[in-house]
């Protein structure tokens, strides 16, 4: 399994998104008005929004590299969150990202998303 690359910035923000956003629930409505539910699965996988800016041409050709590796969603990486440290979380990209160019010629920025296997 491949380790998310190391970059020559730490990331600007690090937020985890609550379980709500990530709502396993199955509902079916009834003809009486009431609603059926059930959980489409027994756990609730963490996920997180990472934002990264300044990031040097040599990082954002690192990342493309990454992305391509991994097939975007497809395989999972070790990814170790940066303020809680500790053992690497096994995770996925949720989707694509885009790298953009920052404010400040020269440096990109960007945003995804990586949610737990």
């Amino acid at each position: 399994m491949a380790n998310f690359p190391s970059l020559s910035v730490d990331p600007v923000e690090v937020a985890e998104l609550l379980p709500a956003a990530l709502d396993p629930t199955i509902r079916a409505p009834t003809e009486g008005g009431y609603e059926i539910t059930r959980a489409a699965f027994t756990r609730l996988r963490r996920q997180w929004r990472v934002a990264y800016a300044g990031l040097t041409a040599t990082d954002k050709d690192t990342l493309s590299t990454f992305l391509s590796t991994v097939g975007v969603g497809a395989d999972e990486f070790n990814w170790t969150h940066p303020e809680e440290g500790g053992t690497p979380k096994a995770v996925r990209f949720v989707a694509a990202f885009a790298l953009r160019r920052w404010h400040v010629k020269g440096f990109y920025g960007c945003e995804f998303d990586v949610r737990e296997v």
